[in-house]
């Protein structure tokens, strides 16, 4: 037993533990909590570098006051790009006369008043922050401050504000509803103030609000205005551009949004540096470097500016007063067809992407290595700065590439001419974006989203193990430079007497070394110029402590001016020119330091695809028109849709990773514009893009499992012939949702939901609709349609079955039972079976014994009420065998099957209908015949029978042929001329022969499937097949099978470790299984049975069927008392008919389902032998056979008569010969009579 500490520590390692499930990882990754690590103090603790250089300190101030304005910068762009027009939903007052007026004045005042606040706000900041940054121009165009160097942190931060300026410039253009909501307010606060006095500075302030909002480009025009008035202001701003060519033709930046920021702030500037004053401009003084600013702005002709807002590099200079196009032909040819063509082309760029992701994920899986032990080991050879670097550039560049494709079709959307499938009438954001991109352009797309995502889920898993080899590395790194290369730099400077190196030097040391020992070591001899060999610094220790952001800032500053450039009065010529690389190695790796540091919000930064979503803009050009663009229109939708649609099957996969564009817009609604509005619309889409993902993926997976069902039980043969005569049917791949189907935890908007669970719930439902109309589609239709019924449900069978390995779906029989409506004992198969049956087949069929199937008369008059079904329906293509093409090849192989009934369509219905629906069709079908027996054709058994002669004698076949015919024809002129015989009456024995057919069919067809079903089981039984072949010792070989079988046999296995209840179970189950219908029992020989019973009951009292006694006490002979006389009658009138028509239309209207009836009927009345003997058309067959007079008599050829008697007698005894094994036992006894005694033996007697 452990102790209470003891369990207590085990329920805090649980914590500890890792539940890794099956889930595929395709999605991006999500996590329930966010969290960043900001040690950015914005140099609110430079006072505490006393050691560094001072006007470093007082420059970090100016930075820190300028990161400000940045910061706020940011929050009105924010502010400005997500207003809404709040004037549109006010009511406006239609008259001066309007009685409520002033109240809806007052009210529009006090709804729009913190939002026109807002805009005040707005105006101030802008003319601060102009000030504040000319003030900052002002004090670097200094004559002697231009002669020293500009730190990089300036000249960036000061690029930051000229790009702040330029957003804010163009969103206030942009956004008319600011003017509208400002001039609506002015209105009503303007009446509500009449006859006041107002503040002077107010309405002052009111009026330059007004025609700042006005006024297009009205705050550039300011900023202008402002820096024109500095003197110098040129190189200050040309300082800065150059060095925004000079990063971007390195490179010099991380995350896509720095890259666009530097293209912007280059042709802004060439736009300021342009004075009016043709000698202060920039295209007079600085000649030389046009060059280079053209050639930076010649990749990209269009960089995003805020959100779905573009802008065209060439607008900003277009308008400048000495513009000379001549001198920017690279930025211009960078609008060409060829070059956006190229430039633009991802689907080219694609597999050059793919190749460094396989790379780089392979440089990751190396670096955390497990070893057999458990011990993670890098082996990729790299430091954790290189990898977590090369990371962050890799997702940043695709990100780029993305935003950069996006804003170039925004800003060049399609019309009808250029797409065909776009309308003509279609909107501006649906041009620009739902028609606008090429199926390949969209996988391109679906991809390299999925690329940014994935990569960076595997970066986020190493998150802790790559900050914590950061930190060491960083820390490790500079003091390695300090604590070596800067102390000998130190011993040169001293030595040489270079005061301001040694400043400079001293300062960074005395700055950002981090001593083991906790102070600086005080008998270094390289402090005092000298070397000594024997003297050893203290160790460098790696630890986990990185710079602070200002430590950073006066290390970099520092740096830089011992690698400046030496017309900036730099201290580089103070040092020897071998410490120039160590030094520059450093500068430059030491950039990106601050990413690094903050590696959780670059990562996020560089992967951030929010603004694929927004659409503010555009919202805007539609005049209020629309609220919210459709589903249809929005980019993240359009790719989950391309992939649903897509043939591809591997980009399935890909399915989820665009839903985390939602993910993505939702965090910079809440963390970046801080609007709850748009968080609800982006959280309203993505719920009805998730709906209709779901519902969507849910008809393609049922439709892919029911085409590849549909290709596993297609015919072999059939399939060999298509492909011999070249015809193609797709078959759908054979895996394609697998790991879409074991996601359990997709994440969206902070919520996990189960993939599994929905697409399990949908279908069970889509399996059980798919055969729900399958029944449904079965009862519209005759009975043939059965074999596409069972095929159909083979097909969702199958279906289930594969599903079922991914899915927890119910059992299939519960599903089947539901849409077959099974709870009611019944079901509808079995009751449209029976309707069939009953209704269709045996009033209206004909049976041909030859074929063995039952088919409808084209001219036979119609004896019964037409069918009733319901109306013929139509089933989708995905509900039937999975697609068109399957449905196609299906659909010819059923057609083989239609316009009959046969042997199998039976077996289609002994499957489907089981033991109880044979056994409740068969039931019901006798009820009907026994009562067609006794209320139809015992009536006309006994008119008829009234109608013949009392005697008719077999005539000699002295008589031949013509004596012989002509005495039966005048002898049953009688019953020839029966009103009802051939409609009604044959009709009825029609009927009930059909009926006795579907009997037989139905014994044959389950007898087969029994004896299939024994030949499987027998293995299991303890009686497994043994092939014996030539030579081979059969009981040897029997015995040697059943020992390998052995195990096998469930009895015996059950017996030996089963549990009573299963034994019992195996019992029963083995009993079912031997005890069938083909082990002996007959069910059509208990119908016969219950038919034979009926008869007798019926001749109670009327002697009808089975005829009175005869006189002699054995059998009257020439007596027509019997239905065998009766029989022969119709028989030789329905011959007499067949050849006098010349063809057996009787036979056509009815089938042989007539003949079946008589011969049934004679065979349970016992009068076979009888019927033989004594038929009338067998006995002019004889005469016929013994003369050949073939002389028609009265248009009817004897050759012709006896052919059609021959064929039904071969019928009968056909028929007789089939019922003979189930009347065996109902065989009568032989009766012996003693011979007649002699005379002379009686008068003995």
């Amino acid at each position: 037993m452990t102790d209470l500490g003891g369990a207590i520590q085990n329920v805090m390692s649980l914590s500890q533990l890792r539940l890794p499930d099956d889930q595929p990882h395709i999605e991006a990754a999500a996590a329930t909590i966010n969290y960043e690590v900001d040690f950015d103090t914005n140099f609110q603790d430079r006072e505490a570098f006393i050691a560094g250089i001072a006007k470093y300190v007082e420059e970090a101030q100016s930075l820190a006051t300028l990161n400000q304005y940045l910061e706020e910068g940011e929050r009105f762009a924010g502010m400005l790009y997500t207003w809404r027009s709040c004037s549109r939903s006010i009511p406006a007052v239609k008259s001066n006369d309007q009685a409520n007026r002033t109240e809806i004045y007052e009210k529009t005042v006090e709804v729009l008043e913190p939002e026109i606040n807002k805009l005040k706000s707005f105006y101030d900041f802008q003319r601060e922050a102009m000030s504040r940054f000319c003030e900052e121009i002002k004090k670097l165009a200094h004559p002697e401050k231009l002669k020293s160097f500009i730190s990089e942190t300036t000249k960036l931060t000061l690029a930051r504000m000229l790009n702040m300026f330029a957003v804010l410039n163009a969103l206030k253009n942009v956004k008319a509803c600011l003017n509208n909501d400002f001039s609506f307010y002015n209105r009503a606060h303007g009446f509500l103030n009449k006859g006041k006095d107002l503040n002077p500075e107010d309405v002052s302030q009111s009026h330059k609000m007004a025609f700042f909002l006005a006024t297009q480009d009205s705050l550039t025009q300011e900023l202008v205005q402002q820096l024109r008035a500095v003197d110098n202001y040129v190189d200050v701003l040309y300082e800065i551009a150059l060095h925004c060519v000079t990063m971007y033709e390195k490179g010099q930046y991380v995350l896509p949004s720095e890259k666009h920021t530097l293209l912007k702030v280059i042709a802004f500037c060439a736009f300021l540096m342009d004075d009016p004053d043709e000698k202060a401009s920039f295209y007079r003084t600085k000649k030389g470097s046009i060059h280079r600013f053209d050639m930076a702005l010649k990749d990209l002709p269009v960089v995003p500016l805020y959100g779905d807002m573009h802008v065209k590099l060439i607008s900003f200079f277009e308008t400048s007063p000495h513009f000379d196009r001549s001198r920017w032909s690279a930025a211009y040819d960078a609008n060409n067809l060829d070059h956006t063509e190229k430039q633009y082309n991802i689907c080219d760029k694609l597999d050059g992407f793919e190749q460094e992701r396989d790379s780089y994920l392979a440089r990751l899986a190396l670096f955390t290595t497990v070893t057999s032990k458990g011990d993670s080991v890098n082996s990729s050879g790299m430091s954790p700065t290189d990898i977590a670097l090369q990371g962050l550039k890799l997702v940043s560049r695709w990100t780029g590439t993305i935003r950069e494709l996006h804003v170039w079709k925004l800003a060049n959307p399609t019309n009808q001419y250029l797409n065909k499938e776009c309308p003509p009438d279609a909107e501006d954001y649906e041009k620009a974006t739902r028609y606008n991109y090429t199926s390949r352009e969209k996988t391109a797309l679906v991809k390299i989203v999925a690329m940014i995502k994935d990569v960076l889920r595997h970066m986020w898993s190493l998150e802790g193990v790559l900050n914590e080899g950061i930190v060491r590395d960083i820390h490790l790194s500079v003091q390695m430079f300090l604590q070596d290369k800067v102390r000998d730099m130190i011993r040169h400077a001293i030595k040489k007497k270079k005061p301001r190196a040694k400043t400079v030097l001293m300062g960074m040391r005395n700055t950002c070394t981090d001593w083991s020992t906790g102070q600086e070591p005080q008998d270094d001899p390289y402090l005092k110029g000298e070397k000594d060999q024997n003297w050893k610094r203290p160790e460098v220790q790696a630890r986990r402590v990185g710079l602070s952001s200002t430590q950073l800032y006066m290390f970099r500053t520092m740096l830089e001016s011992l690698c400046a450039d030496d017309k900036k009065k730099s201290v580089k010529s103070e040092l020897d020119p071998k410490y120039y690389p160590g030094m520059q190695d450093m500068y430059e790796r030491s950039f990106y330091f601050e990413y690094l540091l903050n590696f959780n919000a670059t990562l996020q930064r560089s992967a951030d695809l929010s603004q694929l979503w927004y659409r503010e803009f555009y919202l805007e050009l539609t005049q209020g028109a629309r609220v919210q663009f459709p589903i249809e229109m929005s980019l993240p939708w359009i790719l989950v849709d391309h992939v649903l649609r897509t043939p591809h099957a591997n980009l399935m996969e890909y399915i989820l990773f665009p839903l985390d564009l939602y993910n993505d817009a939702a965090n910079f609604a809440l963390e970046h514009f801080k609007k709850q509005f748009l968080y609800d619309e982006v959280e309203a889409e993505a719920d009805l893009a998730f709906d209709q993902l779901v519902f969507k993926l849910n008809a393609h997976i049922f439709q892919h499992f029911k085409t590849v069902a549909a290709g596993m039980q297609l015919d072999k043969d059939f399939r060999n012939l298509a492909e011999q005569r070249k015809v193609s049917i797709p078959f759908a791949p054979p895996d394609r949702f697998s790991a879409l189907l074991r996601q359990r935890h997709v994440q969206l908007l902070g919520r996990s939901v189960d993939l599994h669970k929905l697409l399990t719930q949908r279908l069970n439902v889509a399996l059980r609709d798919a055969m729900t109309q399958a029944i449904q589609r079965f009862e519209s239709q005759d009975l043939s349609a059965i074999i596409e019924l069972e095929m159909t449900i083979e097909n969702n069978r199958l279906t289930h079955q594969l599903l079922s390995h991914h899915l927890s779906l119910d059992p299939f029989d519960e599903l089947y039972a539901e849409a077959n409506d099974s709870a009611t004992g019944l079901g509808k198969i079995r009751l449209h079976v029976f309707s069939e049956l009953c209704l269709d087949v045996i009033p209206n069929y004909c049976y041909n014994t030859a074929t063995r199937r039952f088919v409808r008369p084209v001219h036979a008059p119609v004896f019964a009420d037409g069918v009733q079904r319901e109306n013929h329906m139509s089933m989708p293509s995905a509900s039937r065998f999975g697609n068109r093409a399957m449905n196609q090849a299906y659909s010819a192989m059923l057609e083989l099957y239609k316009g009959y009934v046969g042997r199998e369509h039976f077996s289609c219905a002994v499957r489907l209908l089981g033991y109880g629906g044979v056994a409740m069709c068969v039931g019901e079908m006798i009820d009907i015949v026994t009562r067609n027996i006794r209320d139809l054709l015992t009536p006309y058994v006994i008119n008829l029978l009234d109608g013949m002669p009392k005697v008719a004698k077999l005539p000699l076949l002295d008589y031949g042929t013509q004596g012989t015919f002509g005495f039966y024809k005048l002898q049953l002129q009688g019953l020839m001329t029966y009103p009802d015989l051939q409609t009604e009456v044959f009709h009825s024995f029609r009927e009930v022969g059909n009926a006795f057919i579907i009997f037989h069919l139905f014994e044959e067809t389950l007898h087969l499937e029994e004896v299939q079903d024994l030949a499987c089981a027998k293995p299991f039984q303890g009686k497994p097949p043994v092939i014996v072949r030539e030579g081979e010792n059969a009981e040897e070989k029997r015995r040697r099978v059943m020992q390998e079988a052995s195990s096998m046999f469930y009895m015996e296995v059950i017996k030996r470790a089963g549990t009573p209840e299963q034994q019992q179970l195996a019992l029963q189950a083995d009993t079912l299984t031997r005890e069938r219908l083909c082990m002996g029992l007959s069910m059509f020989q208990g119908v016969l049975d219950k038919v034979k019973a009926m008869l007798k009951a019926c001749d109670e009292g009327q002697q009808v069927w089975f005829g009175p006694e005869p006189a002699n006490g054995v059998m009257d002979i020439d007596e027509c008392n019997q239905f065998h006389r009766l029989w022969s009658a119709i028989l030789y009138t329905i011959n007499m008919g067949s050849a006098l028509a010349g063809k057996d239309q009787t036979t056509e209207f009815f089938g042989d389902g007539l003949y079946w009836s008589g011969a049934v009927l004679i065979a349970l009345l016992g009068q076979q032998h009888r019927f033989e003997a004594f038929d009338f058309s067998n006995h002019i067959a004889k005469a016929f056979e013994m003369d050949q007079n073939d002389t028609p008599q009265d248009g009817i050829t004897p050759s012709k008569f006896v052919a059609n008697a021959e064929r039904r007698r071969g019928l009968h005894q056909q028929v007789f010969s089939l019922l003979d094994k189930h009347l065996r036992s109902n065989k009568q006894q032989a009766k012996y009579f003693p011979p007649p005694a002699h005379e002379e033996f009686e008068t003995s007697v």
